[in-house]
């Protein structure tokens, strides 16, 4: 019988690689065209600035700041109003 892995485990892992490995740059654009999708991807784009925001303030406030002139004023409020809950 295969070994049962936590799906939540492994998904937090992995997308702390991707952060550690990639750029503001980079991160900031995956995340922009996340929000750009018909139906935007908010929790996706949330988890990630979250855990970046934990492990680096400043980073964080970097890859905001890269983000938020990409993305429409709708966008950009909703964002907010997300990340502020």
């Amino acid at each position: 019988m295969p070994e049962k892995f936590d799906i939540n485990n492994v998904l937090d892992k992995m997308m702390n690689i991707g952060i550690k490995s990639n750029s503001n740059e980079t991160l900031a654009n995956a995340f922009t065209k996340k929000l750009k999708l018909k139906k935007p991807q908010y929790d996706v784009v949330t988890s990630g600035l979250r855990q970046i925001e934990q492990e680096d303030k400043n980073r964080y406030l970097e890859i905001l700041n890269l983000v938020y002139p990409q993305i429409d004023t709708d966008t950009k409020e909703k964002l907010k109003s997300k990340l502020n809950q």
